[in-house]
């Protein structure tokens, strides 16, 4: 299968005109990953943008106790938008949790395809938006849910201050 055809099964593009989606995959590389390989690091300064076609990938930051897991992605999620969009360094470490096959839209590519097709332009960045509101709505909502549980009890309770 194409990487055209990959990318029409995927609810991100499903707005996208065949002509767009055709366009778009000459811009992309299809490439697969074993279990527990690194793709992106944080702080790098790549631009591509990644479509999980197969598998699961972990999107995960270095705290003071190690790795964390923030998402795991799967078929048809998209990761590496926001670097593409605002020019930044990678927000996070990606790494393939099962073994993955990934669609890359290459930055330099992808960027000058929207540069001469508006069509495809807002297509792609409607795809884009759709993707950071559905992954800003999860953090909500496991934000929502962390801070519901309450602060734990601990037998050393604070001293209440006296009013004066």
């Amino acid at each position: 299968m194409g990487l055209a055809s990959r990318l029409s099964q995927i609810a991100h593009f499903a707005h996208f005109r065949q002509p767009e989606l055709e366009a778009l995959a000459t811009c992309a590389v299809g490439r697969a990953y074993p279990a527990q390989t690194g793709i992106l690091k944080q702080g790098e300064a790549s631009l591509d943008v990644y479509v999980v076609d197969r598998g699961l990938v972990d999107i995960q930051r270095v705290t003071p106790y190690g790795p964390f897991t923030i998402a795991q992605l799967g078929s048809g999620q998209i990761f590496g938008e926001a670097s593409f969009v605002d020019s930044s360094t990678r927000s996070g470490d990606v790494v393939a949790r099962t073994e993955a096959s990934l669609v890359t839209l290459l930055s330099a590519p992808t960027r000058e395809l929207i540069a001469r097709d508006k069509r495809v332009a807002v297509a792609l960045y409607w795809a884009f938006w759709k993707s950071l509101s559905a992954k800003l709505r999860s953090t909500n909502e496991q934000l929502g849910r962390f801070f519901s549980q309450g602060p734990k009890e601990t037998d050393d309770k604070p001293a209440l201050a006296r009013s004066p």
